[in-house]
């Protein structure tokens, strides 16, 4: 089965915008430094609602810091 990709981030996109590796994401799930995919597995994927909203609340947290 696949899955909708205009739904999801994968991997390689979720490391592109941290600035990363993709196996250095995977390092930082897997210490809890970074949110857990919604699709566990091979090839992990993070519904693109929930990314956005992480990025939203970090945004806002830095505003607010720079206060």
């Amino acid at each position: 089965m696949s899955l909708p990709s205009s739904k999801f981030y994968t991997t390689q996109e979720v490391a592109a915008m941290e600035g990363v590796t993709e196996d250095y994401l995977r390092k930082l799930v897997s210490k809890g430094e970074f949110i857990k995919p919604n699709r566990p597995g091979k090839p992990h994927r993070w519904l693109k609602t929930v990314i956005e909203k992480y990025y939203s609340d970090l945004d806002k947290i830095h505003r607010v810091e720079a206060l």
